[in-house]
């Protein structure tokens, strides 16, 4: 380990260096731009190669000095001797001893291969890094960074992994590889890939899918909770699923279900308060039905990726480690405004803990009122790509169309113009999103339709689209890089301040690696900021559900005691989510608060404890054990409701083009919102009208026609604009997410019911409105469609196309997919690129 240098002169001169080169970065109008000397960039590259010897980036200590070491060689290439075969050659061997090849390779890509070092045994030096870290067997020539070796080898030695690791640091692409590598040895193998939300199961499948049939494995990826048909056969499977997909995977599946791998990709939202106890819960009971299965955790930069491993019991076969050092710098850059001079702004470049000034730069336009698009525009050279954080979807399309104000020229590139056309067919003629691509402007939020969502995805990726206004979708693992961020007083949720450990996430999609040296991220300070989120890079992980019962126990008690009106509460759903596991373990393994805590003597712990075993329940244990959401009590009173029926059978879900079904499913949501919703308004009747409509498959475009209609927008583009914004919230957080999470409820009560009463046709004859809801499908070939990776719409279209049946299970759809020649149909150009992409077998 190398000591960090603290001398005058280093601090004064890598100081003034960094302040240069972001200065020349952002143009020649800022005032008294400085150069470093000759004399001191010499002086600091050969202090550099010494602190490159560092290499690991394990210790905050060592992953500094490395990083300087970085910072070093990439700015001393941006100034008039950088290009100097001698300059070329330090930097070439800098980057080799920190093991950043990827950076290595760009700068061999942008200036020719660098020249061989004077001294032949550094020339030794460059080439066997080069081979320690070169990927082999993959057929390809890949060179790792030091922290995908390191994390191959713990893959390949330890059954279960956590490691932290900043955003841009390559996990997901090391993971591919050990996946690659299980999948081709193991004689069987099936692994379940987690990832916190719905946006990015799209992502994920088609990088598998990619990854699979480059080496010439055709092995199913499904990303919907079904077994396929053939199981028995199919000795290798990839799931991609969300936490509650997964749960109903669990809760559904037969003895048959085998789980060699788990996979909890952005693991750190364990602490959110409610996706955090549900990731919680459902990990809890697959590991305690599967024991063997390996076990990887990866979380952006986070203090205690041990504590994962500690949670599920894993830490005595495990191994974890933090990655400090980034494979690629961001630049964090101040911009206040100037009391009395409104169009100029003072700006510093944040440099450890402290700021430089950069200077005062004069603004065409008033760092006033509305600048977020004008700021990003002025700032965003034509060859870059940026991202405008937004706190909300409304403000993510104003910002848009501010951009849009200062962009006139739309392009001719052929993917923004069928997208554009896509948008204008499938959803709406005046569809905002449709003008603003023609533009390279997108915005990107998580109601988005998938569809959509991914294409503006890989359209940011290959540089068409050079600006995207998103959300907080963004945070949860979103492959969203680019060369700008843009952030004012950012949030995470209306309202709620954004914590400093999804800041630094956010921070880490500045700069692509592979593409781009450093990345710059520009926070405005137009307004006031209502916390501090740019100190304190490493924050600790924490269980949402720890914290329930260790920090929040009078709360919680209360809410054991008495549930509030409605299960929505947004102040108390957290206490609600906690009691549900409580009892589900008390029910099925006896497990108590004091067992849990070893906290003996602590009174409220007890009082929990003797209220569930007090609790009169008449349901099986399977329900609670299988209810993640809600007070036992509200189960045990939809029960009651079922029982008083005259004739239950009233009660059973139809299918959404049955007679009647729309009557039959308002009767449905009623009963939801009388005894659990309670939200005392009327809304479960439009829900339930929407409901029909998504599971009978009726198309986008058909439901924003109806909405708008509804909503008597007129011809007025804002509120036809705000009529579509409302309608896709409608469908992802209620339909998709609150009706799934009861309609599942009300399933799981009713079979039991049922049962009870002696009906076990009627029972296994169920039908699976969560399921349908979830999926926007109520036939099996659809849903299956979907389950291998296509989007709803374009599983709509591609069924229609080919006339297929209703009842095709998943290895039909598949084959049906790598056969058809897709480009003789009449498919819109986004559906076919999904197909494509989706192939198992190269074409």
């Amino acid at each position: 380990m190398n000591a960090l240098p603290t001398t005058p002169r280093f601090n004064a001169v890598y100081r003034s260096l960094l302040v240069a080169d972001v200065q020349q970065q952002l143009g020649s109008s800022l005032p008294n731009l400085t150069f470093p000397e000759e004399e001191d960039l010499a002086y600091m590259l050969s202090v550099a190669t010494g602190l490159a010897l560092s290499g690991s980036g394990e210790t905050a200590e060592d992953a500094n000095a490395a990083r300087q070491a970085y910072e070093i060689a990439i700015r001393s290439l941006n100034f008039a001797n950088g290009s100097t075969p001698t300059v070329r050659a330090v930097c070439d061997l800098i980057l080799s001893r920190i093991g950043n090849f990827p950076a290595r390779s760009l700068l061999n890509e942008q200036a020719g291969a660098a020249p061989a070092p004077g001294d032949p045994f550094l020339g030794v030096e460059m080439m066997v890094r080069r081979y320690e870290n070169q990927l082999r067997g993959t057929g390809s020539e890949i060179v790792l960074t030091d922290f995908q070796v390191h994390l191959i080898r713990a893959l390949e030695a330890k059954k279960s992994v956590s490691v932290s690791a900043p955003t841009s640091a390559g996990k997901s692409f090391t993971l591919e590889v050990e996946l690659l590598r299980r999948l081709k040895d193991e004689e069987s193998y099936i692994a379940i890939f987690m990832v916190p939300t719905r946006a990015l199961i799209r992502q994920v499948t088609f990088d598998l899918v990619k990854v699979l049939r480059e080496h010439g494995l055709s092995i199913p990826v499904l990303s919907a909770p079904t077994t396929p048909q053939d199981r028995i056969e199919i000795k290798k499977l990839m799931y991609v699923l969300t936490q509650e997909r997964l749960a109903t995977l669990l809760s559904s599946s037969d003895d048959k279900l085998r789980l060699d791998a788990v996979i909890v990709d952005e693991a750190h939202e364990i602490g959110e308060t409610s996706r955090g106890q549900t990731l919680e819960r459902v990990l809890a009971v697959a590991l305690n039905r599967f024991p063997n299965a390996r076990l990887f955790f990866s979380s952006p930069l986070r203090s205690n990726p041990e504590y994962l491993l500690k949670l599920f019991g894993r830490e005595d076969d495990g191994v974890h480690f933090v990655e400090h050092l980034s494979p690629v710098t961001q630049n964090i850059i101040n911009l206040h405004p100037i009391s009395g001079s409104t169009k100029k702004t003072r700006m510093e470049l944040v440099i450890d803990k402290e700021v430089a000034p950069l200077g005062i730069r004069e603004l065409p336009f008033a760092f006033r009122g509305s600048y977020m698009g004008k700021l990003a525009v002025y700032f965003t050279k034509p060859d870059e790509t940026s991202i405008v954080y937004c706190n909300e979807p409304s403000v993510a399309d104003k910002v848009g169309l501010e951009i849009a104000g200062e962009i006139k020229e739309e392009s001719d590139d052929p993917d923004l113009l069928d997208l554009a056309t896509f948008l204008r067919q499938e959803i709406h003629p005046q569809y905002r999103l449709a003008t603003l691509v023609r533009r390279g402007i997108a915005f990107h939020y998580g109601n988005i339709p998938q569809i959509i969502r991914g294409r503006i995805e890989e359209l940011l990726q290959d540089r068409k689209l050079r600006f995207v206004c998103c959300t907080s979708t963004l945070l949860q693992g979103m492959n969203l890089p680019a060369k700008n961020i843009f952030v004012e007083d950012p949030k995470k949720g209306r309202g709620s301040p954004m914590k400093k450990g999804d800041f630094w996430n956010l921070v880490g999609r500045a700069g692509r690696l592979s593409k781009e040296f450093s990345g710059n991220v520009f926070c405005i300070f137009g307004r006031t900021w209502d916390s501090d989120v740019t100190s304190d890079r490493l924050v600790a992980i924490e269980s949402a559900f720890e914290v329930a019962i260790k920090e929040r126990t009078p709360e919680l008690l209360q809410v054991v005691k008495e549930p509030p009106q409605s299960a929505e509460s947004k102040a108390l759903s957290w206490a609600e989510q906690t009691y549900a596991r409580i009892y589900a373990d008390f029910v099925s393994s006896g497990k108590r608060m004091v067992d849990r805590t070893g906290q003996n003597t602590n009174e409220q712990f007890a009082q929990i404890d003797l209220l569930s075993a007090q609790f009169k329940k008449t349901l099986p244990d399977d329900v609670f054990v299988n209810n993640y959401y809600v007070h036992p009590t509200r189960l045990e009173v939809l029960a009651g409701f079922f029982r008083e029926q005259q004739d239950i059978r009233s009660w059973l879900p139809t299918y959404p083009w049955a007679a009647g079904s729309y009557y039959r499913l308002v009767a449905i949501f009623k009963v939801i919102e009388d005894l659990l919703i309670r939200s005392q308004t009327r809304a479960f009747r439009y829900h339930a009208f929407l409901a029909i409509e998504w599971m009978k498959g009726s198309s986008l475009k058909e439901m924003v026609s109806n909405k708008i209609e509804r909503s008597k927008a007129g011809q007025d583009s804002d509120k036809i604009n705000a009529a579509i914004r409302e309608l896709f919230n409608d469908l992802e957080s209620e339909l998709r997410y609150k009706y799934v999470k009861y309609t599942r409820i009300y399933h799981d009560v009713l079979y039991a019911v049922l049962l009870e009463q002696k009906m076990e046709d009627e029972a296994q004859k169920l039908l699976p409105i969560h399921l349908f809801l979830e999926y926007g499908a109520a036939n099996q070939t659809l849903i299956n469609l979907m389950a291998i990776g296509l989007s709803r719409t374009s599983a709509l279209l591609f069924k229609s196309y080919l006339t297929l049946r209703d009842d095709l299970n998943v290895s039909e759809c598949q084959a049906h997919v790598n056969s058809v020649n897709i480009e003789r149909s009449n498919l819109p150009a986004i559906c076919i690129a999904e197909v494509r992409k989706l192939r198992r077998t190269k074409v």
